[in-house]
């Protein structure tokens, strides 16, 4: 399973609101084929389809319907667990890199998993 990370959902849920790669890459500030990797990444780790090409862009599929709201949960839940901890985000910097990075990345296995479980 590839590593999940919020920067996948980020992108999923940038593709999702825009219905455009391209448009989705420039609000990110990455590249388009980043954003198309970070979605593909999503999707092995969901094990199906997130998202499919249309004339105009990008529709979601079915699945992709049903977890958007979902991931649109989680990072809300992240912005207001970050913004009501400000105090404490001085010391996650004070912590080396990878202290910072590690809770941030068992928050989003964590939030993987409660994704794959909804929809399983």
């Amino acid at each position: 399973m590839p590593e999940i990370t919020f920067r996948l959902f980020e992108a999923f849920y940038a593709v999702a609101k825009y219905r455009n790669v391209s448009h989705a890459a420039r609000v990110l500030h990455v590249t388009p084929s980043a954003i198309t990797h970070s979605v593909k990444k999503l999707e092995k780790a969901c094990g199906a389809s997130l998202t499919r090409p249309n004339r105009r862009g990008v529709e979601l599929t079915k699945v992709g319907e049903k977890i958007l709201s979902e991931v649109e949960l989680m990072l809300s839940l992240r912005t207001k667990l970050i913004n009501s901890h400000r105090d404490r985000i001085g010391d996650l910097k004070e912590q080396p890199i990878h202290a910072s990075a590690n809770i941030l990345r068992s928050v989003a296995i964590t939030g993987c998993s409660w994704l794959m479980a909804t929809i399983g």
